[in-house]
């Protein structure tokens, strides 16, 4: 389905109707786990991350207490990364590294050497600039600042104008 909805055929190039089948599939089989995954995925691929996220937590919750799917868990991954959840993201690859018995997590996520870098400790007694510090994101929930360094998220209204204009200096000196 997203395949199609990529390529705008028939009735797929319309995002609603592509959620408004899987929903329906959904409700036809409401014990089976991969209609949700498909609408998690498709919500992924479609940069509506958090309603990915709900999606999957609903699939672990609700439907797969126990025995989780790899393919399904390596979605999930991508949708946490997707999603700044660099933490929860690679608690989770640990955990199946860990299942797996693998020494090499990138044979998991190619891009966890990366993922790695976004959870150092920050540098001390230096100047940090304000991009590197927050980060401006439009969620379902609407705009807002994320501070990368504290994980602490504060909405802004739409009107009012964001704007970086002095680094945080060296507060030691």
């Amino acid at each position: 389905m997203h395949c199609c909805y990529n390529l705008d055929i028939d009735n797929y190039n319309n995002n609603n109707a592509i959620i408004a089948d899987l929903e329906n599939l959904k409700k036809k089989s409401p014990a089976d786990y991969r209609a949700p995954w498909l609408l998690a995925y498709h919500y992924c691929l479609s940069a509506q991350n958090y309603k990915a996220i709900a999606e999957y937590d609903y699939i672990f919750d609700k439907l797969l207490k126990n025995e989780i799917p790899l393919d399904l868990y390596k979605d999930y991954i991508e949708a946490l990364y997707l999603n700044l959840m660099f933490e929860k993201c690679k608690r989770h690859i640990d955990i199946i590294a860990e299942q797996l018995k693998l020494t090499d997590k990138s044979r998991i996520i190619s891009y966890y050497e990366t993922l790695e870098t976004q959870l150092l400790n920050p540098p001390f007694f230096v100047d940090i600039k304000d991009s590197q510090l927050f980060t401006y994101l439009n969620r379902e929930d609407g705009p807002g600042l994320l501070c990368r360094l504290f994980g602490i998220w504060a909405p802004v209204k739409e009107k009012w104008e964001i704007s970086f204009i002095n680094d945080v200096k060296n507060r030691n000196q």
